[in-house]
């Protein structure tokens, strides 16, 4: 039986496989022109091929100008259909970097609607793309002179204007700022990685968990183990330095307290932080136990060869 995908389209359909595409096609009766330009920017290296089946009864100012400029700067060729009847086929091409080729058609638009908002199917299936845009007749390229013919209102205006516009803006905007504190997330757990690899014999602290307190005014702290002033001595005195967390975070810190004995964080909630870290809710309170179940109390800091960055590692395995 095959594969179908009713929710979640965009993190389990259109990323996963652009993650390995070479190529991309597209037949899709309406085409968003910002999330397409949103998602050709995640994916520079992809050549996609996109064909807009109901560009005849008119294409957005907005999306025409943004297709062109993308067909001009970018790896991308998109084409509107001409001829009648309208075509209202959605379907999906992915030529994979192993050369294999991926297919799947259902009802999502290529667009913010199509895949983060609305209710949509797509089915893994198999068919012949040539043959479904040989079928749909005459396309016109952007770049031609002649595709300018297409500016207009738009059928599916919900789609493209007003205040369905701004809540699609929104919602592609939150997208993509997930994605990219997750690919950030990944990008620092592989420095970590890499870091700690090379700076393992290096000076190390342990900073016990412990230790954290928040005051009056909302400062937290973590203090060196039995208030060591000496162990503090692995940071800057009078300076920010970066920390860089197991899990991929990135923290400024600096020394603070008497004798500079202190660890703080700069905009960042460390208390919360910690209490995710030992699966604890915001209002419980850190204790022996709630360590004693993670398997661990202390937080290992590593020197590394750049004095302003400093590896932290509360893994369970470290």
């Amino acid at each position: 039986m095959p594969n179908s995908f009713s929710f979640e389209l965009m993190d389990r359909v259109l990323i996963p496989n652009l993650n390995k595409s070479q190529t991309f096609r597209i037949l899709s009766g309406f085409v968003s022109g910002n999330f397409l330009s949103e998602i050709v920017k995640l994916y520079p290296e992809v050549n996609f091929e996109v064909y807009v089946g109901m560009a005849n009864q008119g294409i957005a100012t907005e999306d025409f100008y943004i297709f062109r400029r993308l067909a001009n700067e970018s790896s991308v060729k998109v084409f509107f259909q001409e001829s009648a009847p309208v075509t209202h086929i959605k379907a999906y091409e992915w030529k994979l970097t192993d050369d294999t080729v991926k297919q799947m058609a259902g009802s999502a638009n290529f667009s913010t609607n199509g895949f983060l908002l609305f209710h949509e199917l797509l089915v893994e299936t198999s068919f012949d793309m040539n043959l479904l845009i040989k079928q749909s007749g005459r396309f016109v390229d952007v770049l031609d002179p002649e595709a300018e013919k297409f500016v207009g209102k738009p059928v599916e205006a919900s789609e493209v204007k007003g205040e369905a516009h701004d809540v699609q803006k929104q919602v592609l905007d939150f997208w993509l700022e997930q994605q990219t504190s997750r690919t950030a997330h990944s990008e620092y757990v592989a420095t970590f990685k890499r870091e700690k690899q090379i700076n393992k014999f290096n000076k190390a602290i342990d900073v016990p968990v412990l230790s954290y307190s928040k005051d009056r005014h909302g400062v937290e702290t973590l203090e060196s183990k039995a208030g060591r002033t000496r162990d503090m001595e692995l940071f800057p005195l009078d300076d920010t330095f970066m920390v860089l967390t197991d899990d991929g975070y990135k923290i400024s810190m600096h020394r603070q307290g008497l004798f500079g004995k202190l660890l703080t964080s700069e905009n960042f909630e460390l208390g919360s932080y910690l209490r995710k870290r030992l699966s604890l809710n915001d209002d419980e309170g850190i204790t022996q136990a709630s360590l004693d179940k993670y398997g661990r109390s202390s937080i290992k800091f590593y020197a590394t060869d750049d004095d302003k960055l400093f590896l932290f590692d509360f893994s369970k395995n470290a």
